[in-house]
């Protein structure tokens, strides 16, 4: 059973990485900053290596990661497709959810969203967890560490790793509940109802 689940958003200038503990009931939120300099090769490699460095140092003990699909795409930075290729490769151990970038346009219904709509949305959803609950910490949540605790609540819905009353309260929100069903939809088509919580 999956217990531990480490959520990610990278970049080069700040990554979010939240800790969603299913068994003890607590989130833990960190952010990893990294100064690149000019942007030769060489320095975003020794960044890259940076990163993964603390990206590992929360890693143990974990059995699910969680992080965007980093895309080789003309119009996505390739400099972010080597971060998380890099991070993907390393952690091949475990299993791994990406999410498509375009999630979160979905999750605020719009394309384009200013970045505090996804921190208005993450603090909306901790006080859910911890009305259920659990502990959560962290001091004070930027965007990085906001989107990365949607993509981890995404992955959470998905693997059914939550509580039915935590879900019903996550469902107040539109994409939340569309997954919910989606997956409860799949699930008796499949004929596999089995729930882990």
């Amino acid at each position: 059973m999956i217990s531990k689940v480490l959520a990610m958003d990278l970049s080069f200038t700040r990554s979010g990485i939240v800790l969603f503990d299913v068994k003890g009931k607590s989130l833990t939120f960190h952010r990893v900053s990294t100064t690149i300099g000019d942007k030769s090769f060489k320095n975003m490699q020794a960044a890259i290596a940076s990163i993964l460095r603390d990206v590992k140092k929360h890693t143990e003990g974990v059995q699910l990661l969680v992080m965007e699909e980093p895309f080789p795409h003309s119009h996505f930075s390739s400099g972010l497709y080597a971060l998380d290729s890099v991070v993907y490769q390393a952690h091949a151990d475990k299993e791994i959810i990406t999410y498509s970038a375009s999630l979160l346009g979905h999750t605020h219904g719009k394309r384009k969203y200013n970045k505090s709509e996804s921190v208005n949305l993450a603090l909306a959803f901790i006080d859910k967890f911890k009305d259920e609950g659990w502990s959560i910490n962290v001091k004070r949540i930027c965007h990085d560490e906001a989107e990365a605790f949607i993509y981890g609540v995404y992955a959470l819905i998905d693997k059914s790793l939550l509580t039915r009353q935590l879900e019903k309260s996550l469902s107040s929100h539109k994409s939340f509940k569309r997954r919910i069903c989606t997956r409860d939809d799949k699930a008796k088509e499949d004929g596999s109802t089995k729930r882990t919580s």
